[in-house]
């Protein structure tokens, strides 16, 4: 039993109260024992003395009674606070240490019921699966970044063999469109390609470039890669648009794209038309010639890519200082186109009537395309006949006159 309960219960017992009620008791006595020997202070005036001091008497054993009453209630309000606050104490730490208590019995019940339910075969599957599903994660994560890690080496180990020992340049093939003044040795040494040299570290448009820069003749190249040590060079010859000869005598061949491919010699044949009335100011071997009227170009390409289509080849196209443009073929027939409009129309009706044989090998005489939708072939000696006519009808007329 506590401290606390061992006093409440002698309070309700009433041990406290009675001796406090003793000592009050004593205390009321004090003054009849003063009272006591008064009276025998003397006989004379002892009736006096006890008449005078009996309501004297009185009056103090009141006050005293009053004193000791009064100081009681306060002694038990003073003991009253503590009693409830220790009751109220006692009362809360009894309360929390049943919540203690309940709480450690649902503590220990609930690990009996877990420890009952861990125990159980459902429990332990579904521990099973739920480690099963950790290993899973675990062992894909580990295995994405293993493969990972492996193809990154295996990546690393390709590339710096395929740079260093693998894929070394063993054959360079070359393949030609047109006709070029050039051997396959002479177009792979120009690419500058050597055999051996890694095939990826090989720059293709720079190989192509050199093709291009020395040999002039050469319009386009383009160089391929064939796993595993293959070098494909394709050249492309240029069209020859004809043989410029400058007021200075210099002649040059030039593509059709304007670039001087060559100059050559004044007796040298070269088998293209001659060019006439083009103003050039420049010639310089593997560049663009510098020309002032520099869409008669174009016209030039046209004509020759009608002729050639039936396989003729014209001696020469000449611009004309008012723009027009005539050509001849087999140094017998003029072909005049007039003003360069529907050229391509053109080109093509003046050629047709060439090659169908409406025109024999030994005729010789103008063809006339100026209309777009017409060629009117006029032979020299038709020609002949009526400039003699006109002769004579000239001469008649003097004589009339």
């Amino acid at each position: 039993m506590s401290k606390y309960q061992k006093e409440d219960e002698s309070r309700s017992r009433g041990t406290i109260p009675a001796a406090r009620s003793s000592s009050s008791a004593g205390t009321k006595k004090k003054p009849a024992a003063s009272g006591s020997s008064a009276k025998n202070s003397g006989s004379a005036g002892a009736k006096k003395a006890s008449a005078a001091g009996k309501p004297a008497g009185k009056s103090a054993g009141k006050s005293t009674a009053s004193r000791t009453a009064s100081a009681h209630k306060t002694s038990q309000k003073k003991q009253a606070a503590p009693k409830a606050e220790r009751d109220q104490r006692a009362t809360g730490g009894s309360a929390s240490r049943r919540e203690k208590q309940l709480s450690e019995l649902d503590k220990r019940r609930r690990s009996d019921e877990e420890r009952a339910l861990y125990q159980s075969e459902e429990a332990r599957e579904i521990a099973r699966k739920r480690k099963q599903r950790t290993f899973n994660k675990s062992h894909k994560r580990n295995s994405i970044i293993f493969y990972v890690s492996l193809s990154i080496a295996a990546i690393t180990v390709i590339v710096v063999m395929s740079l260093t020992v693998l894929f070394n340049i063993s054959t360079v093939n070359v393949v030609v469109e047109g006709e070029l003044p050039y051997t396959e040795g002479q177009i792979a040494e120009s690419s500058k390609i050597v055999e051996g040299q890694n095939l990826f570290m090989t720059s293709l448009e720079n190989s192509a470039d050199n093709v291009v820069s020395a040999l002039p003749y050469v319009e386009t190249c383009k160089v391929q890669r064939k796993l595993p040590s293959t070098i494909i060079i394709t050249a492309r010859a240029a069209d020859i648009a004809g043989v410029l000869t400058t007021p200075t005598g210099q002649r040059a061949v030039i593509s059709s794209g304007g670039r001087v491919l060559e100059i050559v010699g004044g007796d040298r044949e070269i088998s293209a038309p001659e060019l006439y009335g083009l103003e050039v100011s420049s010639l310089q071997t593997g560049e663009n010639a510098e020309i002032a009227n520099y869409q008669a170009m174009e016209w030039i390409r046209t004509i020759n890519e009608e002729f050639l289509n039936v396989g003729l080849v014209l001696e020469s196209i000449t611009i004309e200082e008012k723009g027009s443009v005539t050509a001849m073929y087999d140094g017998r027939i003029r072909i005049i186109f007039g003003q360069p409009v529907e050229l391509r129309k053109k080109a093509m009706l003046g050629a047709m009537l060439i090659a169908d044989g409406s025109i024999t090998s030994n005729e010789s005489g103008d063809i006339n395309v100026t209309k777009i939708d017409s060629a009117i072939f006029t032979p020299d000696y038709v020609k002949e006949q009526k400039e003699e006519r006109k002769e004579q009808q000239q001469t008649d007329t003097a004589e009339a006159d």
